[in-house]
């Protein structure tokens, strides 16, 4: 925006942190117009649209979720049949009724207060944010000009309050309604940007009249008017016509979308038709040949992915197992082989048990033979003679 890129660079990140409290503020308060408004609208139905009445062919009113629950009071299953049990079910199940009617009028109630309290704290933000705008101009007046004209009697913030004040009421019709304000029906003739410029000095603790008491015409008047004057373009060019500008561009959107979707429908509908009008025509002992390829396209298909399938769960390990082998999946990969000794002693196990069965006696390990360059004796043993080896030698 060439506006905020003109503003002062400490102001403009101001401008955009208030500007943003006041856009989420917007944003919430409608989606809570549009909830708020199912309670002035006739219960339809989801799938048709026709609207729904009660037992006397009246519109059904809007009940919110939390008021839907059913009557709690419930009879045995032995006694639903009985005739006096009926009667009592149908005066609470009314009574039920009216009380979901009465909790959807005081949700209906606090639905309505929640948009008034967002509303007020939109339109404080708007008037601070004001106030902030005109205080600016009258601290940069100040600097551009060497000071205020001799005989200002107003402090800053007095000038600021009184120019932001005379700027409101000086504001058109569009921008007042924007803001929740209208002009008076009711013969009063009091204008919106009056009502507009009372707000803002109920809301911000402004007395206007005092302020004017003590302001000097020649001086002070000079000042509020001419930051007024600029007010005037700069309030609304940063807030209202910006909201105006966003709605517009989410009202067009919404039109393109509803659009869209009145359009779609049909054409689905109408494709649905046709292919149910040729399916009604087909013969099932006959069938056309289109359907039996599409058919046989299918069935190969699936046929087709089967095979893949079954190759995928017997093809060749990476243990280089048999190629019709079966994967066995261990927690590391693929089962593992026995190694060449656990395959030794289990067929040592296999052939001792074979002959034992047979009564045939079983050979014993056979001992490891001695290395043949292993001495028989050491220094010091006693030889086959019973001399000591080497005992001759002296």
């Amino acid at each position: 925006m060439e506006v905020l890129a003109s503003q002062p660079n400490s102001l403009q990140t101001h401008i955009i942190a208030k500007s943003n409290a006041m856009l989420d503020l917007l944003a919430t308060i409608k989606q809570r117009d549009a909830s708020h408004s199912r309670f002035s609208q006739p219960v339809t139905d989801a799938k048709t649209g026709d609207v729904l009445t009660d037992d006397a062919g009246q519109p059904l009113k809007f009940v919110p979720n939390s008021c839907r629950d059913k009557c709690p009071i419930k009879p045995s299953q032995q006694s639903n049949d009985d005739n006096e049990m009926k009667t009592l079910l149908d005066a609470a199940n009314k009574d039920h009724e009216a009380w979901k009617q009465q909790m959807a009028a005081h949700a209906r109630n606090v639905s309505e207060l929640e948009i008034n309290l967002r509303n007020a704290q939109l339109r404080k933000l708007f008037y601070e944010f004001s106030k902030d705008l005109s205080l600016t101009k009258v601290v940069t007046l100040e600097i551009i000009n060497g000071g205020f004209p001799a005989g200002t009697t107003l402090s800053k913030h007095e000038l600021a309050h009184m120019a932001c004040h005379t700027a409101m009421n000086a504001f058109t019709q569009e921008n007042t309604a924007f803001i929740g304000f209208t002009d008076d029906t009711d013969g009063r003739q009091e204008t919106a940007s009056a009502k507009l410029a009372r707000d803002y000095a109920a809301v911000m603790s402004f007395d206007v009249a005092a302020t004017k008491n003590k302001a000097e015409v020649a001086s002070d008047g000079v000042v509020v008017v001419q930051i007024a004057e600029e007010l005037s373009n700069l309030i609304p060019t940063l807030t209202t016509d910006l909201w105006r500008q966003i709605q517009r561009k989410e009202r067009q959107q919404a039109i393109d979308a509803a659009i869209k979707l009145a359009l779609v429908p049909p054409a689905k509908k109408k494709a649905t038709d046709e292919v149910e009008e040729q399916l009604a025509l087909l013969n099932a002992s006959e069938p056309v040949k289109t359907l039996l390829d599409l058919i046989d396209k299918r069935t190969r298909a699936g046929m087709e992915k089967m095979k893949q399938d079954m190759k995928r769960d017997l093809r060749k390990n990476y243990s280089a197992g048999s190629k019709n082998q079966e994967l066995t999946p261990t927690a590391n990969g693929h089962k593992q082989g026995k190694t060449s000794t656990a395959s030794n002693r289990s067929k040592q196990k296999k052939k001792k048990a074979a002959a034992t069965q047979a009564g045939q006696p079983t050979s014993a390990t056979p001992k490891r033979k001695k290395k043949k360059n292993q001495k028989q004796g050491s220094q010091g043993e006693s030889s086959a003679g019973g001399q000591r080896k080497g005992a001759g030698r002296r």
